[in-house]
């Protein structure tokens, strides 16, 4: 059996983003490999029997990802002696700021004195440029790393269309550079009708009310100052009953983020579920009529928050951007606005007004862009395929 290597440093956060992605990886990984994770040192609490049933071991590195910590580690790693090493890449993932150029440093020495094929799958390329000396020495910082890991791979994997056409400019020379979507941040469950009822008594959600949803965290980039207050101009203005489930925050949560005065007023109108599990979620999703997400630069290929919600039949309503793949534009029951504050409000609201009703009469649906390429099976098919064309 080959080995594979996976390196992922928030491994074992629950609920962390590429923490999730990275296992539901690992999962395909193990019908073919013996896997070793290369994680953060503290985050992991696993069964030694389990691991060795499904042939898995955990190496962790001590503190921080410099050069020294990482060096500790190469013994351990040529001792298990992978045939391949895959890169989970964010730059923020690997120090403050995102910068740590002892992380890239160190591929590029694998690279050197290991057989192993270096397989780095970005996630994000790097901070954008804005005319402020933080955010300039992050960009330049990130761009140099990238530069680094991506001379250091064999094999790079993006995923977003628009990362793939930058990286194939950078690196005009590489010949293996594809695009591989996120698959579904969570595992799809059977849902209990009697469930979703308990959950709607639970949460005082009526049969007339329009259930809208989201999950993630308050992260800026989201903008849920804005969903807020479109929340309550529907329901104030437009006088459209809403509900809005937020998974992945708690009242408490919610409160510090929007202050006193703004949770009283949408204290009736917000349900903040806290931290959930693939099963609750999917009952989450169960009740929700449409998911309603908001992203600075545009829905793409790399939300598993969106791929989770298609999975579950949600009509979705987010915005776009010259980044957001052709195939989300062309979609039935996927509504993209301008992720300008006024016309995504105006579109929403909008939309809500004259067809709040008929998304929720219409209920769950069918995505046929996601069964063609953003469930689970297809991305492992496809990332099968890439690695066939480079035999």
């Amino acid at each position: 059996m080959q080995k594979v290597l996976v390196i992922c440093p928030s491994y074992g956060k629950s609920i962390e983003a590429l923490s999730v992605h990275t296992k539901l990886m690992k999962q395909f990984f193990l019908r073919n490999y013996q896997v070793a994770v290369l994680t953060t040192a503290g985050l992991v609490s696993y069964d030694e029997t389990e691991s060795v049933q499904t042939h898995e071991q955990i190496i962790e590195v001590n503190g921080e990802w410099n050069f020294i910590n990482l060096m500790k580690k190469t013994k351990e790693i040529r001792d298990f002696n992978p045939d391949k090493i895959f890169i989970q890449y964010v730059p923020f993932l690997y120090g403050r700021g995102g910068i740590n150029f002892s992380f890239p440093l160190w591929v590029m020495l694998m690279r050197l004195l290991d057989k192993a094929k270096i397989e780095i799958y970005f996630h994000e390329l790097y901070y954008p440029f804005e005319m402020k000396i933080k955010s300039m020495v992050m960009n330049v910082s990130h761009i140099i790393m990238l530069f680094i890991l991506g001379l250091s791979a064999h094999h790079i994997l993006v995923t977003t269309k628009a990362f793939e056409k930058i990286l194939r400019r950078i690196f005009f020379l590489k010949k293996y550079i594809h695009f591989l979507p996120v698959g579904p941040n969570i595992e799809k469950h059977r849902i209990d009708h009697n469930a979703c009822e308990e959950f709607r008594k639970k949460h005082n959600i009526s049969s007339v009310d329009l259930v809208l949803g989201s999950f993630g965290t308050f992260h800026p980039s989201k903008n849920y100052h804005l969903i807020f207050e479109i929340l309550k101009k529907i329901k104030t203005k437009d006088k459209m009953p809403v509900k809005f489930i937020m998974i992945g925050q708690d009242r408490t949560d919610l409160l510090n983020y929007l202050g006193e005065d703004d949770f009283k007023q949408l204290e009736d109108i917000v349900i903040a579920t806290g931290s959930l599990n693939d099963s609750e979620i999917n009952l989450a999703f169960a009740v929700m009529d449409a998911y309603l997400g908001y992203f600075m630069d545009g829905l793409s290929a790399r939300r598993g928050s969106i791929m989770a919600a298609m999975q579950a039949g949600l009509p979705i309503i987010s915005t776009i951007s010259k980044t957001t793949e052709e195939c989300f534009v062309k979609q039935a029951q996927v509504y993209l606005y301008d992720p300008d504050e006024n016309i995504f409000s105006d579109g929403v609201r909008e939309l809500i007004k004259h067809y709040g009703y008929h998304i929720k009469k219409t209920g769950k649906i069918k995505h046929v862009v996601f069964e063609d390429f953003f469930a689970w099976e297809k991305i492992f098919q496809t990332y099968e395929k890439y690695n066939g064309e480079m035999k």
